[in-house]
């Protein structure tokens, strides 16, 4: 008989303790759920944000070729000219100027694909 009810306290002991475990289970997968949902509301969040790129060097005269021997020469320097003639130097400048207004007309493209993005279906060519 005392072996019956020593037995009998023990399962009881066991069985509260199983419940109680039982308890924290549920209590660790409610706040498990919790920080599962926070983390898609920050994917959420940092998929809303829009980072806009900074241009600094669109903003900046671009120095003449002049400017450039001038401020070399300037602090000492040696500069050795390669190019033989002023034209030479006005196509490069050309080419320069072109690249810019290509940058800036390409950044108005990025905007307006920005505008417009839940219009666009990826991989669809042509007229729907």
């Amino acid at each position: 008989m005392k072996d019956d009810k020593k037995i009998n306290d023990i399962l009881d002991t066991m069985n509260d303790r199983i419940a109680h475990i039982e308890d924290a289970l549920v209590d660790f997968r409610k706040v498990l759920i919790k920080i599962a949902s926070q983390g898609n509301s920050i994917v959420a969040f940092l998929r809303e944000m829009e980072i806009e790129e900074i241009d600094d060097y669109t903003s900046e005269k671009i120095p003449s070729f002049e400017d450039f021997v001038k401020t070399n020469t300037s602090k000492n320097k040696k500069v050795e000219v390669t190019t033989s003639s002023p034209t030479s130097l006005g196509k490069i400048q050309e080419v320069l100027e072109t690249l810019i207004e290509d940058n800036k007309q390409l950044k108005e493209l990025e905007k307006e694909l920005e505008k417009n993005k839940d219009k666009i279906t990826p991989g669809q060519f042509g007229e729907s």
